[in-house]
């Protein structure tokens, strides 16, 4: 549990998470990032995650780009961050949000503390606040935009009320790979269109088969010319209905 000591240690600051309809909860903010630095909050749209651990592959899931995921479970970061469960090269997530969090990690795999892997990318980190409450919160009235910050409340309260939702945006192009990629393998021929797609699916698929990942806006006529003996879908993040070009 981060206690005020470590608060300190970590740089966290008092701040606000405030969601568009006005629901505020009082926190602490590892404010990082030029965008926090310069306007002293951040907007997202926010979701909760339910899972007791793997924290590391939720937040460099494509899937979350642009969303800030509350986690439910009470403390983050006891085992770090490792070298081998990246699911992409960043962290998809615009804040992360937990109840409590623990600076120095306890593994042998650990290659740093979460803490500073965000710092690295600019993402803050909002901690203290009743993660219970609002994942309720959203579970009744579903994903929501907001703002974390360290402004005064009442300046965030406006601003959260003109917070951007996914809705709409093509997400998709913002994470999907730019050229085709070949993996070496044995076995039938796969086509993988990429939406945002995970390194653990890569290793998957790639051990199985021989795969092919293609830019998410591939023609169809392109992958059959490939002649693959499958084509796989990846999942992505936002909104589907701006990505005409999949179907």
């Amino acid at each position: 549990m981060v206690l005020d000591g470590s608060l300190g240690r970590i740089g966290a600051e008092p701040g606000w998470l405030v969601l568009s309809d006005g629901t505020s909860f009082r926190a602490h903010l590892v404010a990082s990032g030029e965008e926090m630095q310069a306007n002293q909050y951040v907007a997202a749209e926010f979701v909760f995650n339910t899972s007791l651990s793997g924290y590391q592959e939720i937040l460099t899931d494509p899937s979350y780009f642009g969303q800030a995921i509350v986690f439910t479970y009470p403390h983050l970061g006891n085992y770090g961050v490792t070298e081998l469960d990246w699911e992409s090269r960043r962290i998809s997530s615009r804040a992360v949000v937990a109840r409590n969090y623990t600076p120095s990690p306890s593994n042998w795999r650990a290659s740093a503390p979460l803490h500073e892997i965000l710092d690295l990318q600019g993402v803050p980190l909002v901690l203290g606040l009743d993660t219970r409450r609002l994942t309720r919160h959203l579970r009744s009235f579903g994903s929501l935009s907001g703002v974390v910050g360290t402004l005064k409340r009442d300046e965030l309260v406006d601003l959260a009320k003109s917070a951007p939702t996914t809705d709409g945006l093509d997400l998709v192009k913002e994470v999907s790979s730019k050229g085709v990629v070949h993996y070496e393998g044995t076995g039938p021929k796969v086509v993988a269109y990429d939406f945002g797609i995970k390194s653990s699916m890569i290793r998957e698929l790639s051990s199985r088969f021989q795969l092919s990942v293609v830019p998410a806006d591939t023609d169809a006529k392109d992958v059959l010319a490939m002649s693959p003996d499958g084509v796989f879908f990846s999942n992505g993040p936002g909104d589907p209905a701006p990505v005409g070009y999949a179907t």
